[in-house]
């Protein structure tokens, strides 16, 4: 029979905390909290040397910092205690293990405590509780420990990979380096190197890696061990970040640059490397650095922000105007660690509207409900209305045209896709309510694939042109111009009246053809002003009518002048 009071003594489970730089606890198992007899709240946050030192159980602890400080694990320690509830002693055997920072300084450990009396010396229990790749090393670079994790990495099991060369189970690509036996080798830490390996399976992970040697208590360096964790989704994250079109980089709460992408570092010519750790007013000179400063207070506030247009200086030392919008960085807790910022290089679009500004022409923009979404100087100008008080308004609750409905030429470019132009001149209303005359084109706007997604008229304010005509059409004396080949470009009422000849029939013939004068030729009045470039006053002549009939008049001729001065009639 099996003597039930014989039974084999359960595995002991083993006591695991974690400490951080300054050796505060982080972490603390139940194995722990019975190893102790405190409840793990009680120790989380607190310095296990004060903690260690107060039960006068666990001093030998605290021998581990200065090993572990310079980069070394410490592996089978043995350590003699006194049990909690008697006088009795017992032998424990502890394994540290480093964590280093991105500088190879000591961030934290991970520490465990087991029954020196259980055979398994190996600590699959605290390596298990990691939640990055660890994996151990003898001197032959032989595994002798994996953990969980390292297991679902490289898609080794623990009883597969003991006792093989470690380079079988991280397969390095293309980097030949072993950080590991450089780590043994020089019997200092190695920090924070990125790499990609092959799995079992053949499959590429990338993967960044720390490495520190392993060393008994009596300092000398009996193995290694390497700390990696799998970085696809940080290396996809950054691939999908580097394909914004627009510039991005984040920041820590001391406003230092800690993400910086591909569209960041063509705009401003600074690559990642240059950026990263330093205050970002020292790359970016904004003209909003300092209290105004849009991500800041998206920090501070822990909203969205967004602002346009800044000015920033390239690290040419161009000035660059940007548009920019500001989130606060947050945390999986809720807690705001920092801020992102987006921002795009409009240079091209303030150069179109430095442009669009600067054409003499009234020019606005419409969407395909006939609503205003660009509006030059000159049109504000022309009818009185700021851009501000009309973008988003009905074009004609603003202008009030003359052909607003089912005549109005922009709608139906819009509707046909054709450019149009008014045939004649049209009304629309100022802003003061004033009649403005106005000589009228407009074409479909279309998008990069053609299609049309509103329309753009220009109007010029033909008020002076009108007032001539006005001018011109009042005077009782015929009058009539030329241009440089003789040809009648204008021909007014009373000339009409005096030679019978009407405006649409005169225009476009040569003078000469018109008026039959006796001085057609050499003595011709005009021809010896456009000539000399001086008026040519009364001279008594005679022309001929459309009738036949000769008629005795008298002129003046002076030359016509374009604004530059040239004779051009």
């Amino acid at each position: 029979m099996t003597d039930n009071s014989q039974k084999s003594k359960p595995p002991v489970a083993e006591a695991v905390f974690m400490v951080d730089a300054q050796w505060r606890i982080s972490s603390f198992n139940l194995a722990a909290e019975e190893l102790l007899g405190v409840q793990k709240e009680e120790m989380l946050g607190k310095s296990c040397i004060d903690v260690f030192s107060a039960t006068g159980r666990f001093d030998g602890l605290c021998s581990l910092r200065s090993p572990l400080a310079a980069g070394h694990a410490v592996t089978n320690f043995r350590m003699v205690v006194k049990k909690s509830a008697s006088a009795r002693s017992e032998a424990l055997m502890v394994t540290a293990i480093p964590i280093p920072d991105g500088d190879g300084n000591l961030a934290g450990a991970i520490v465990s405590l087991r029954d020196a009396s259980d055979p398994s010396l190996i600590t699959p229990l605290v390596l298990d509780s990691v939640a990055d790749g660890v994996f151990t090393v003898d001197r032959n670079m032989r595994i002798t420990s994996l953990n969980r994790a390292a297991q679902e990495i490289t898609g080794w099991s623990r009883e597969d990979a003991l006792g093989r060369p470690h380079e079988e189970i991280l397969q390095a690509i293309a980097d030949t380096s072993c950080y590991l036996a450089e780590s043994i080798e020089l019997a200092r830490p190695v920090s924070k190197r990125d790499v990609f390996i092959k799995n079992k399976s053949g499959k590429v992970v990338p993967l960044t890696i720390s490495a520190a040697p392993l060393v008994d208590v009596e300092g000398t360096v009996i193995g290694g061990v390497e700390i990696f964790r799998d970085i696809t989704n940080l290396i996809q994250q950054d691939l999908i970040l580097d394909s914004i079109i627009d510039g991005v980089f984040a920041v820590d709460r001391d406003m230092r640059i800690t993400v910086f992408n591909h569209a960041a570092e063509q705009i401003t010519g600074w690559s990642r490397d240059e950026v990263i750790g330093i205050p970002c007013s020292e790359i970016l000179h904004s003209s909003i650095c300092g209290d105004t400063c849009v991500l800041a207070k998206s920090v501070k506030q822990a909203r969205t922000m967004v602002s346009g247009p800044v000015f920033i200086k390239g690290k040419d030392g161009n000035t660059i105007p940007i548009s920019i919008s500001a989130a606060p960085l947050i945390d999986p807790e809720g807690t705001v660690i920092g801020g992102v910022e987006t921002f795009r290089d409009i240079t091209t679009s303030i150069q179109h509207d430095l442009i669009f500004d600067s054409i003499a022409d009234g020019v606005f923009a419409v969407d395909h409900d006939m609503r205003i979404t660009a509006f030059n100087s000159a049109a504000e100008k022309i009818t009185g209305w700021s851009r501000d008080e009309v973008t988003g308004i009905p074009c004609s609750e603003v202008l009030h045209s003359s052909i607003c409905g089912d005549a109005c030429v922009l709608a139906q470019c819009v509707e046909c896709g054709m450019a149009m132009t008014a045939s004649r001149t049209i009304f629309i209303k100022g802003k003061d309510g004033e009649t403005i005359p106005i000589n009228i084109s407009a074409a479909p706007l279309t998008d990069p694939d053609g299609k049309i997604i509103g329309g753009v008229e220009t109007f010029r304010d033909v008020t002076d042109h009108i007032q001539q005509e006005m001018i011109f059409e009042s005077v009782a004396d015929g009058v009539f111009t030329v241009n440089r080949n003789w040809k009648i470009t204008s021909f007014n009422y009373a000339a009409e009246q005096i030679t019978g000849w009407s405006r649409e029939n005169a225009i476009g013939r040569s003078c000469s053809e018109v008026f039959h004068s006796s001085i057609c030729g050499d003595s011709c009045a005009i021809a010896q002003s456009m000539y000399s470039g001086k008026p040519v006053a009364n001279r008594s002549i005679f022309i001929h009518n459309l009738e036949g009939k000769r008629l005795p008049i008298s002129i003046s001729a002076a030359p016509l002048l374009d604004h530059e001065g040239n004779v051009i009639g």
